[in-house]
């Protein structure tokens, strides 16, 4: 792999694009796929090889000669690295130091500042609003200073920046949807499809289409969340239907034109995933595994062939949710082999916690006591199933005994906890499953989640939200 500075000097100088560029800094902390004895695995770089790269790419950053490009390029590369390695905090603080002394000129390297206050704003959990509110004041602020670019290799956007509205209206609406603002994210996000929909013609690349499918996803979201918090309004989750019809029309017409773009082939992944979701949810579960046997279809190809490592949570997710539809669709007729799945999911999500990749807890703990634990007692495993929550409780564990809170993950406790009694009841009878520590642990969660709640100040902290 290419040394990080040089990768910065490439994208300074136009010989990588920022998608690229970033995704070789997120597999820098976050490793890469590789096989090994016909198996393969996940491999880390070595933390004094990292820590030598990042310190090198800093003194690029600092150095004399350096232009407001290195600075800002290099500056991408750092806070991807960051997010690589699941440091969210360390990414913010990062970013605030950055943008505490602004580019000397905004016209010229906006576009890095921008995208890394992007990838920020792209992994904030629920009640981040204070770090999401500044970072979209700080967008708003270099999208304001902005001058005409001065050379296609920093800023392909034409003068003017037309798609600027339309980007700045997508993150707002992910904002506040972080924020529990829904009403105000579909606004924003209706305001974002406007603003894209309208560009001219000849302005409307394969980005841009793909940025319109994307606004259309993230409605959809907000419908389909809507839907599930009001207790069942049809009218929300028709309006998610409609949504997320369109934005998977639009990426599998792109992804059909465009057939060697990775990053299209994932959006498109992750938007059947989205659909999937939203028709599981009111047990429409066969379309739903069908989703989601295509999407983990299209990321087995990028992560185990390409190395795209940094995409692993998103194949776990499909797994997870094949898994947890599975368990119904089975009892339809759905052909599947449930166990074998959880099993390898329960793999992949093993190694992302194992290298530091905490951000995936709240989707693993829902796997391991809705999806793995079910599936493998209907395949007739209960032992499996009894391990699968024993894993549960294991996590738990940790996520309780950490000094500092990891709010999302305690947010994911409840749901976990929510296992049917008479199915509990019959692990420990037959079983051997410990259901005093489950019943120990699961007091213990709620008193930690009513901790977060008091620490935010009420009751207004959304402890459920697990996607």
């Amino acid at each position: 792999m290419k040394p990080l500075r040089d990768v910065a000097e490439d994208l300074v100088n136009g010989r990588i694009g920022i998608e690229e560029a970033g995704g070789l800094a997120r597999e820098l902390t976050a490793g890469s796929i590789k096989v090994i004895a016909g198996v393969k695995r996940r491999v880390l770089r070595g933390g004094g090889e990292v820590a030598s790269e990042l310190r090198d790419l800093s003194r690029y950053m600092s150095s004399a000669t350096a232009t407001d490009q290195q600075r800002w390029a290099g500056a991408l590369l750092l806070v991807q690295a960051q997010l690589g390695a699941g440091n969210l905090g360390g990414a913010l603080g990062l970013a605030r130091e950055l943008l505490a002394a602004p580019p000397a000129n905004p016209g010229g390297v906006s576009r890095f500042a921008i995208v890394m206050i992007d990838r920020i704003i792209e992994v904030l959990p629920p009640g981040e609003g204070e770090h999401a509110g500044w970072l979209i004041r700080e967008r708003r602020r270099l999208l304001g200073a902005r001058q005409p670019a001065k050379s296609p290799a920093v800023d392909a956007l034409p003068d003017g920046d037309p798609s600027a509205p339309g980007l700045e209206l997508h993150q707002l609406g992910s904002s506040l949807l972080a924020m529990g603002d829904r009403l105000g994210a579909v606004e924003a996000f209706s305001r974002a499809i406007e603003a894209r929909s309208g560009l001219a013609p000849q302005l409307q690349t394969v980005e841009e289409r793909n940025w319109l499918a994307g606004s259309y996803k993230m409605r959809a979201t907000v419908h389909m969340d809507m839907f599930l918090v009001s207790g069942g309004e049809r009218s929300f989750h028709k309006s998610a239907q409609k949504d997320i019809a369109r934005a998977v029309a639009m990426r599998s017409k792109l992804r059909s034109r465009e057939p060697s773009k990775p990053d299209l082939a994932h959006d498109y992944a992750m938007t059947l995933w989205t659909r999937a979701w939203i028709e599981g949810s009111v047990w429409n579960q066969l379309p739903a595994m069908e989703d989601l046997a295509e999407a983990v279809k299209i990321l087995r190809t990028p992560i185990y062939e390409q190395g795209r490592a940094t995409w692993l949570p998103d194949l776990a997710m499909c797994l997870a949710d094949r898994v947890k539809f599975g368990v119904a669709a089975d009892a339809q007729g759905y052909e599947m082999d449930l166990l074998e799945e959880a099993e390898e999911c329960l793999e992949i999500y093993t190694s992302l916690l194992r290298s530091g990749s905490l951000a995936v807890r709240p989707k693993f703990l829902e796997f391991l006591a809705h999806g793995a634990s079910p599936a493998a007692y209907s395949q007739g495993r209960p032992d499996r199933a009894v391990g699968f929550l024993d894993v549960g409780l294991e996590e738990v564990e940790s996520i309780l005994s950490e000094s500092t809170p990891d709010i999302p993950a305690i947010a994911a406790l409840g749901l976990f906890f929510q296992v049917p009694e008479g199915a509990l009841s019959g692990l420990a009878k037959e079983h051997g499953f410990d259901i005093r520590r489950f019943e120990r642990l699961k007091k213990a969660a709620a008193e930690a989640q009513g901790a977060v709640r008091a620490a935010a100040g009420g009751p207004g902290v959304d402890l459920d939200r697990s996607r």
